[in-house]
């Protein structure tokens, strides 16, 4: 199943979106690794694999990187990451 937001490898993203206590998948592609710069305060990110919740001071301390791109808008902040899949794969190589 693809995306409904295209990703651009290597590019910088903004989601700003209330999904209030809903889920949005924003990435479905497992594959694909996307990397957390920033989340607001009262957001969470979670991996679309994995689906372990993470909440902004988390994210925003360990800038983690997901398989896959779950988001949930509590608050009008913005989400701010990039698709890391290339990078990940070249360091595996």
């Amino acid at each position: 199943m693809e995306s409904q937001y295209p990703l651009q490898p290597g590019s910088l993203c903004c989601l700003k979106r209330l999904t209030h206590e809903s889920w949005e998948d924003f990435e479905y592609n497992g594959e694909r690794r996307i990397q957390i710069i920033s989340l607001g305060e009262g957001n969470f990110v979670r991996s679309h694999i994995r689906r372990e919740e993470i909440d902004a001071v988390t994210a925003n301390s360990t800038f983690p990187v997901l398989e896959g791109l779950d988001y949930k808008g509590l608050k009008d902040l913005p989400v701010v990451f990039w698709d890391v899949t290339d990078i990940v794969a070249a360091k595996k190589a």
